[in-house]
């Protein structure tokens, strides 16, 4: 019975035969008219004992023990002779033959909700009524040079040829493709008492006597039925969870705004959850009079994380089923696709905030506690200003976030976010898992907050010999860049690595050895951190600097940041081969130079010579989405993949649509980081006020301007009102 629906499958997509343009393209004259014909005169083949040139079609089926399957496929057999329309519905759901294969177009998904909606009730034939599963086909067929040329191009990464160095330890989400071989992914419903297995054993056993050359695949994660999944006992808990927080929001609320509208005077602790109050500092607009704001921070915090999430929309974009993939190689060929493929030192912009940050304001409070300084609370009023909000994203991933949606590729997408999380939740907790599991993280673009983290944890040792000892260590820290420098150029050296985008995105080592680790990422983050030693010494001191030599200091930073976006354009195009000198030397210094180049921007503006950068970057209208920007950096990933995950057909990849799509997740995702500050952010930052006395609070005011502004002592991705460690991505990006 189970060879019925394998033929079916064969003789739906004539292209399993013999892979050349022509019969493609002749073979799907009157798919539609003759579908039915076929399924019919295949059913009859298998299903019968009398099997002309096939082994016998109920021999395979009772090896399966799916006698079920079978005789519900018998009965779609009948319904079709019957014209009866739940069975014609279920052909029709079916994927039939996509165009655009030679451009790369991998995936026909079907009609997903036409196949779960498709019910026939029981009757004297069936001992179960039938329902539709629609389940995601893999099939690999081995193809000629002609028709897997395109395929071959777009997965070719003559590098790693080459070197032979890809292991592929960061598998893309979507199914890839293999040299050699077509790989198609193709729609198909069936019945739900029909078991995957017994599906792929079926298509396989079809290919196998019908002499084609492929291997199919029809997996758990690629099926669906109409039956919801119970709740389990963390779901229940999470839901739990979450509606007490609600209620606590509620709640505050409603007394903070009659306390306020009665002009009584409210317990602070009691408006801790408030939405009236919280949204008020939120979105308060003021340049701040005070001499030890940086008001610059603002708008390059805001513009890093916009960029981020533009890098991620294209990424997933791009990563997923596309009718269109071909075109990806055109569209590198636009120097406009730079500001995308060099997006990754977004996330330098971050690790030097935050060393900025850190240095300036412990350098501050060392000054002011005669060189004392609290470890254990330092590191305390770190922790419980970035981890709730991050443990509250965490349990919704490993536990209800399945429940948000469904489609063709859901249990894909979701069990890349999920199953991690179920299992390395405590490594991210402990801001560990870019060691300790980076193949296999819980939220990916977390790395960021590990390496941030652990960079907080470690700066005492950096900070503190530094208001000691002053300019006798400060030639420490360049050292210590340098290491790190020559760290990532000798892993690129020695393991061939190349710094291609189009490397990144089939996965590899390289991210894990060179992109993930703190000894490979410190050089912008330690870059920061001389910056805040300079501010420090100078105090806000007047700085008069001549002309030739502050358009100098414009005309290098200027240079050097349009040379890392735009510099590298030759060197990621598909048909270059990079050498390893080009890889590890762009790799090594590039995000240094980032760092340093924003540092004379900051420096600039500071010292009254920013002129209209300056005043951008320190409008008003930054401080709300600064203060959100933690939140942002959180959120928009998993709601990015909440997004792909629901597709119900392969999209056409444009700039138009990709742009498109961008500000619809930055919309969403801006809608959800407000509740995620308000619920998670804000409430810490009042709580952990009360929790400290005066005396206690000196070490969390020891960084008064992050306290003050809200800031969490990772300053880099985060803003105002914000504890945040902007853990870009995955880059975050």
């Amino acid at each position: 019975m189970t060879k019925l629906f394998s033929l079916c499958f064969i003789l739906s997509f004539p292209f399993a035969y013999g892979i050349s343009g022509s019969s493609i393209f002749q073979q799907t004259e009157n798919v539609v008219s003759t579908v039915l014909d076929i399924f019919e005169s295949n059913f009859t083949l298998i299903y019968n004992d009398n099997d002309e040139g096939y082994p016998n079609g109920r021999e395979l089926i009772d090896q399966s023990n799916d006698q079920l399957c079978m005789q519900q496929f018998n009965s779609i057999l009948t319904g079709l002779n019957s014209s009866e329309l739940w069975a014609i519905k279920i052909i029709d759901a079916w994927g039939k033959i996509p165009s655009g294969i030679l451009y790369g177009n991998a995936y026909e998904l079907g009609q997903f909700d036409e196949c779960l909606t498709i019910e026939k009730p029981a009757d004297n034939q069936d001992t179960n009524a039938l329902k539709g599963q629609y389940c995601l086909t893999q099939l690999n067929i081995e193809s000629d040079a002609g028709t897997s040329k395109i395929f071959d191009r777009i997965n070719d990464n003559r590098q790693l040829k080459k070197d032979n160095k890809f292991k592929g330890t960061g598998a893309r989400l979507m199914p890839t493709q293999r040299a050699g071989s077509l790989g198609l992914n193709l729609g198909i419903c069936v019945p739900d008492s029909c078991s995957p297995e017994t599906l792929t054993q079926i298509v396989n056993y079809a290919l196998n006597v019908s002499n084609v050359s492929a291997m199919a695949l029809v997996s758990t994660d690629f099926c669906h039925t109409n039956v919801k999944a119970d709740l389990s006992p963390l779901d229940v808990f999470t839901i739990s969870f979450f509606g007490i927080i609600a209620l606590l929001m509620v709640a505050s609320t409603i007394y903070d705004v009659l306390m306020t509208r009665n002009k009584k005077n409210k317990q602070i602790g009691l408006t801790a959850f408030s939405v009236y109050s919280n949204a008020q500092k939120i979105f308060h607009c003021k340049r701040s009079s005070s001499q030890d704001a940086i008001d610059c921070l603002n708008g390059i915090r805001v513009l890093s994380i916009v960029w981020v999430m533009f890098g991620h929309a294209h990424m997933i974009f791009a990563l997923g089923p596309l009718i269109n993939p071909a075109y990806i190689l055109e569209w590198m060929k636009q120097l406009y696709s730079m500001l995308l493929i060099s997006a990754t030192v977004s996330v330098d912009s971050f690790f030097l905030l935050s060393g900025l940050l850190v240095a300036w304001s412990s350098l501050r409070h060392l000054d002011k506690s005669n060189g004392k300084l609290n470890i254990f609370l330092l590191y305390f009023h770190r922790y419980i200003r970035l981890t709730p909000p991050l443990a509250a994203l965490v349990l919704l991933s490993s536990s209800l976030m399945r429940q948000f949606g469904s489609g063709p590729l859901w249990k894909i997408f979701i069990s890349a976010a999920d199953k991690p999380c179920q299992k390395y939740w405590w490594s991210t907790l402990l801001y560990v898992q870019n060691y300790v599991n980076p193949n296999n993280m819980c939220l990916g673009h977390s790395w960021y907050l590990a390496v941030d983290t652990q960079l907080f944890v470690l700066s005492p040792l950096i900070v503190y010999p530094l208001w000691r000892w002053r300019r006798k260590f400060v030639w420490v820290i360049p050292i210590l860049i340098a290491l790190s420098m020559g760290c990532v150029f000798g892993i690129f050296m020695i393991n061939h690595y190349s710094a291609q985008a189009m490397t990144h995105m089939m996965g590899g080592d390289s991210m894990v050895k060179t992109y993930y680790p703190t000894h490979t990422r410190m050089g912008a983050w330690l870059v920061g951190v001389l910056l805040g030693y300079m501010l420090y010494k100078l105090k806000r001191k007047s700085i008069k600097l001549p002309k030739i030599l502050i358009a100098i200091g414009w005309s290098i930073a200027v240079g050097t940041i349009l040379s890392i976006i735009f510099g590298p354009y030759y060197m990621q195009q598909p048909d270059y081969i990079a050498t390893d000198l080009e890889s590890a030397f762009y790799e090594s210094f590039s995000r240094v130079c980032w760092a340093i180049s924003l540092s004379w921007i900051i420096f600039a503006c500071i010292h009254g010579y920013g002129g209209p950068v300056n005043w951008f970057l320190s409008l008003p209208q930054w401080q709300p989405l600064a203060r959100l920007s933690y939140s942002i950096y959180l959120v928009h990933l998993p709601i990015q993949l909440l997004i792909a995950a629901s597709s119900r057909t392969p999209l056409n990849f444009t700039e138009n649509l990709a742009i498109h799509k961008f500000w619809g997740d930055f919309g969403l995702t801006l809608t959800a980081s407000l509740f995620w500050t308000l619920a998670f952010e804000s409430p810490v930052v009042v709580l952990e006020k009360i929790m400290f006395s005066k005396k206690t609070a000196a070490v969390t005011v020891s960084n008064e301007h992050l306290v003050r502004n809200n800031f969490s002592s990772t300053e880099g991705i985060v803003g105002p009102n914000d504890g945040h460690n902007l853990r870009l991505p995955s880059n975050k990006v």
